[in-house]
């Protein structure tokens, strides 16, 4: 499948299908953008970029997409190059779940030390912790301690700038909130269980957790699940990774090991 990605082939749906969905559902629906402005899960930007599709014809659509999506690079994540998304401390975004295993896969030729993907379940215990909190510092909303559509930010904040008021009982960074992190586990029904959900050559859609600060508090809580195709990539969609036993940290292109942190930084 990620040889199929690599060539420029739309693989299981992927971004050209997501975008057709959106484009039904305005066609569909005339209130569509009050709907979706009551909700409050919506940037302005996003707003936005809805209304544009909203006025294009199918054919217009299609073929729009068609140029776009296969100029989408192979070599770097999409927001390589944007200033709004590309400062050395934030997380970097617009990755699809082939190029965030490749990541892990260069990480750990590098390091000599093993990483990737968390599973479903690693994510969410990670975060929870013994206490199964719902969101990093408790149970109780506080839009002060994360980076959601509520604080207004409206980009992706620099790695760990809430851990002094919001970090898991493990440490881990950025769970709630900021960009969704990618797993390794296909969307199937929860709780988890081992049915070969983790398998990398099935084709499916991907769990993604955690949140962004273009979602509402709703779906930043820990127990919130999202589902995206492989290929997927947008400005709010990051990565989560895992090393070995005692060394992990599930957050966008960081990771602790031991009491040693490393952030991941463009080159």
């Amino acid at each position: 499948m990620a040889r199929r990605w690599l060539k420029g082939e739309d693989v299981a749906g992927g971004q050209f299908e997501a975008y057709m969905q959106v484009w039904r559902f305005t066609q569909n629906n005339s209130d569509w953008k009050e709907r979706l402005e009551r909700t409050g899960s919506f940037s302005p930007e996003q707003l936005d970029t809805y209304e544009y599709i909203a006025g294009l014809s199918e054919e217009e659509l299609r073929r729009e997409l068609s140029s776009q999506l296969n100029q989408k690079s192979r070599e770097h994540p999409q927001y390589w190059n944007d200033a709004q998304f590309n400062n050395p401390s934030q997380p970097a975004v617009g990755i699809t779940w082939f190029e965030a295993r490749a990541y892990c896969a260069w990480l750990t030729e590098v390091t000599g030390k093993q990483y990737r993907l968390p599973t479903e379940a690693e994510w969410e215990a990670a975060a929870r912790g013994s206490e199964a909190r719902v969101y990093a510092w408790g149970d109780e909303w506080d839009v002060s301690k994360t980076n959601s559509i509520e604080g207004r930010v409206l980009k992706p904040s620099p790695v760990g700038a809430y851990d002094a008021v919001a970090s898991s009982s493990f440490g881990t960074s950025d769970q709630t909130g900021n960009v969704w992190d990618w797993t390794s586990t296909l969307y199937q029904s929860y709780p988890y269980s081992d049915d070969g959900r983790e398998d990398v050559s099935a084709e499916g859609e991907r769990v993604v957790r955690g949140g962004s600060f273009s979602n509402d508090r709703s779906l930043v809580r820990y127990a919130r699940r999202n589902r995206l195709v492989a290929d997927h990539f947008y400005d709010s969609l990051g990565l989560g990774s895992r090393g070995s036993a005692q060394q992990f940290h599930f957050g966008q292109f960081r990771f602790v090991i031991g009491w040693f942190k490393v952030t991941f930084h463009r080159v």
